[in-house]
């Protein structure tokens, strides 16, 4: 699932914030192996993808994934600090993924 998503965020003709969400949820699972999926992804999927996450806004989130999550995680990521985590998390681990 992950190499699946890392793919999508990649797609320069998406820009689908979801996908961000869903990939911090995956790699803070135990569903992530960072060797299959360095493995699977091309290196440049995963830069394009770590550049993306980066053009990500805040109003974004709140529009295309807040309405949609549990009222825990709604609260959650209710501030945009959280978000801003959420990316950083996200960022750093595409980026150990090009290590």
């Amino acid at each position: 699932m992950c190499i699946q998503k890392i793919q999508a965020l990649a797609a320069l003709q998406r820009h689908a914030v979801r996908d961000l969400f869903d990939l911090d949820h995956l790699f803070s699972s135990t569903l992530s192996k960072s060797d299959i999926i360095r493995k699977s992804v091309k290196k440049e999927e995963v830069e394009k993808a770590a550049d993306k996450v980066g053009k990500f806004q805040y109003k974004d989130f709140k529009e295309q994934v807040l309405p949609y999550l549990s009222e825990s995680l709604e609260a959650m990521y209710s501030n945009p600090a959280a978000f801003d985590d959420l990316k950083r998390r996200v960022e750093d681990y595409l980026l150990e993924l090009m290590g």
